[in-house]
């Protein structure tokens, strides 16, 4: 079994993996390096911040990732030979315990520790053909699916906002292509712009609403930073190419700073993950 082989001969530890994670977020403080970044989480955004950053030190080119089991499931199996991408799985132990205040018995978790795990992308196995998944259409410059622009509406409605996109709101915006007003619970988005770039104004601002309302930030520009990140990888999970709206946000981001990297990352996964599948729990999946 090619996968046995691997965890084998495989030397890396834990701490190993760490160290060959943070090796890799202090490389992504330009704007180019963080794009390059968000593209690979587009297509991993079920996985944790730190296991996508994983997957692109050790494989940038991956395209769709999972365990032996589960490919073996879908009627592929792992190639001989095919080294796998170690990422960090959480080992979480159970114990039963008396609940002090009300005296049942419960099930309580916590998060013992990690292990390393192995994935495989789908070029290291062969077998039966993929079901379509609809992830690798590729759309137009400033072409986005007719549903997207709906989906991202409903979110926006269910967090409790408003959505305004008409030439009667244009003039508020002055130059600005979108924003969220949290006194008046509304969104607006400059009806001129490209169906693609609404789209993607529209994600930025639905971060800003599910992220910005109740938080303080010793710089503007960190909030800007996470809402463009969010709307690059939602747009991008949707076929949609926004490199060219977002570069402009990017640009010498982080300073260098590898833990406002991480805890940037981290936030802007949960926050794209809840977006684009709000009945997600958002647990990390590891490899099966």
């Amino acid at each position: 079994m090619a996968t046995a082989t691997a965890r084998r001969s495989s030397k890396l530890t834990p701490e190993m993996a760490h160290n060959q994670l943070v090796a890799g977020v202090e490389a992504l403080t330009t704007s180019e390096q963080w794009l390059a970044y968000l593209a690979v989480a587009a297509k991993f955004t079920r996985y944790s911040a730190n296991n996508t950053f994983l997957i692109m030190v050790q494989r940038p080119g991956a395209t769709r990732v999972a365990g032996f089991r589960t490919w073996k499931s879908l009627g592929r199996s792992v190639q001989k030979g095919a080294k796998g991408i170690a990422i960090l799985c959480p080992c979480v132990r159970r114990a039963t315990v008396e609940d002090a205040d009300t005296g049942e018995t419960v099930t309580r978790s916590r998060l013992a520790g990690f292990r390393v795990g192995y994935v495989f992308d789908v070029s290291d196995t062969q077998g039966a053909d993929l079901p379509d998944d609809g992830t690798c259409v590729q759309h137009p410059v400033g072409v986005a699916p007719d549903y997207m622009w709906d989906t991202l509406v409903g979110r926006v409605e269910e967090a409790g906002f408003t959505v305004h996109c008409a030439p009667a709101h244009d003039e508020a915006l002055d130059a600005a292509w979108g924003r969220t007003n949290y006194a008046e619970r509304s969104v607006t988005v400059k009806s001129t712009a490209d169906p693609a770039g609404r789209c993607k104004t529209l994600a930025h601002e639905l971060a800003h609403v599910l992220l910005h309302e109740h938080r303080l930030y010793e710089h503007r520009g960190t909030v800007e930073v996470e809402a463009e990140s969010v709307a690059y990888i939602v747009s991008a999970a949707w076929g949609l190419d926004t490199s060219s709206y977002s570069t402009g946000y990017l640009a010498g981001w982080s300073g260098g700073d590898v833990a406002a990297i991480t805890e940037t990352a981290d936030t802007v996964l949960r926050c794209a993950r809840r977006i684009l599948d709000s009945g997600q729990a958002g647990e990390e999946v590891v490899p099966a």
